[in-house]
């Protein structure tokens, strides 16, 4: 038996009370905590919306294909927030502790993605929706919000990334 076969069991090796405090870990950190209560918040904030849009934002004078699109759009941002919950609830557990924390830290970096590609798919539904009845010498202004829609999503992944490397350092915490 040579030295990496011994480090390989090593790692293998399953201590149960150790994979518990990883799971409970997993679910507590400070950054998991804040991207639950973030999703909390919009989900909350995405089914208000869908209650409300028609008579609040005269949805009834708006085209149907901007009511579909904003309908269509809010729900799979609010349906990505609902499976985030679930991902950062239900923790992949893998057979070691560090195999485990890997497998976490890659559903997060692919939920992020998923999460900002919801996020401007509704914004480009809301966009549509609000710009379905603007007169064409209102364009311009359309284009500016259109713009100034982008900087949530760069501060956005900038946070999302700050919460990846969090769960990375607490990766590399546990060394080889």
């Amino acid at each position: 038996m040579n030295l990496d076969d011994l480090k390989s069991g090593w790692q293998q090796a399953s201590d149960p009370k150790k994979e518990e405090t990883l799971r409970q870990m997993m679910v507590t950190h400070p950054s998991v905590r804040r991207i639950r209560i973030k999703l909390l918040i919009e989900v909350l904030a995405m089914a208000v919306l869908l209650a409300l849009y028609y008579d609040a934002f005269d949805g009834a004078q708006k085209p149907l294909y901007a009511n579909v699109l904003l309908v269509v759009s809010a729900l799979c941002y609010l349906l990505t927030d609902l499976a985030g919950l679930f991902v950062l609830a239900l923790p992949d557990a893998g057979t070691g502790l560090r195999e485990s924390l890997v497998r976490y830290l890659t559903s997060l970096r692919r939920f992020s993605l998923l999460a900002q590609g919801a996020a401007i798919a509704y914004a480009a539904g809301l966009l549509v929706f609000f710009a379905s009845v603007v007169p064409p010498e209102k364009y311009g202004f359309l284009a500016l919000a259109g713009g100034l829609l982008l900087v949530p999503f760069y501060f956005s992944a900038r946070q999302w990334q700050g919460h990846l490397k969090q769960v990375q350092a607490t990766l590399l915490s546990f060394g080889e």
